[in-house]
Formats: C-alpha cells, sequence, structure tokens
C-alpha cells in the first residue's frame, strides 16, 4: 500500500495523473489505470490513496485559498493608504500608483486586483 500511495502520490503532484477534488473514485481509477506501472492496484488500496488524495487536494485549495485572501487584503489595505486614491477612482487612473508595488504583483492576476480595487 506503501509504495502503491507513494508512487501514485508523485504521478499527482508532478501532474502525470491531473486530478482535481472534483474527481469521483472512478476519475481516479480511470486515470491510474491508464498508466501500465499501475496496473495491479488492489481495489482497496486504489479508495485509500484516493480518499488520500482528495483530502490532500482539498487541503492545498483551501491553503491557496487563505493565501490569495490575505494577498487581497494586503492589496486591500495599499489602496487605503493612498490618499490619491478615493472611492470615486478609476483603475486606469490609479494603476500608476500601486502597479510597481510588491502587494499588486504579488496577486499574479490583473482581474483580481480589478475586483479588489
Amino acid at each position: 500500500y506503501q509504495d502503491d500511495k507513494a508512487r501514485i502520490k508523485e504521478a499527482v503532484k508532478s501532474g502525470k495523473i491531473p486530478m482535481t477534488t472534483s474527481w469521483t473514485l472512478e476519475d481516479f481509477q480511470t486515470a491510474v489505470m491508464e498508466d501500465d506501472s499501475f496496473k495491479g492496484i488492489k481495489n482497496t488500496n486504489m479508495k485509500l490513496i484516493y480518499d488520500d488524495q482528495v483530502e490532500r487536494l482539498r487541503e492545498k485549495e483551501v491553503k491557496e485559498t487563505k493565501k490569495r485572501q490575505r494577498l487581497g487584503e494586503n492589496f486591500s489595505d495599499l489602496l487605503y493608504s493612498i490618499k490619491e486614491i478615493s472611492a470615486s477612482s478609476t483603475w486606469d487612473d490609479s494603476k500608476a500608483l500601486f502597479e510597481d508595488s510588491q502587494e499588486y504583483r504579488a496577486l499574479g492576476s490583473e482581474t483580481y486586483a480589478r475586483r479588489a480595487f
């Protein structure tokens, strides 16, 4: 079990098996069995590995969501600290005031930054 789990975990982590939290056990089994190196894994092990992988991916999603939320709050705090930006300011007029900031660049998405603005 531990060997199978480690090999599949590595395949998921590397993207060889592009698993998401929305996958069913059947989706997971189909993807795993497409790779001949995983043939012969017992169904009970497959179920346990699937449960473990889904839980790990959910934890990762929660962590990424919290990080994104924190980055959004940092950007929002920056916007409030810039005196030249008011409730009537536009994105295009204000962008030059923060586009070189670490808080803006850390967001990695102009779409997300626009929503926060």
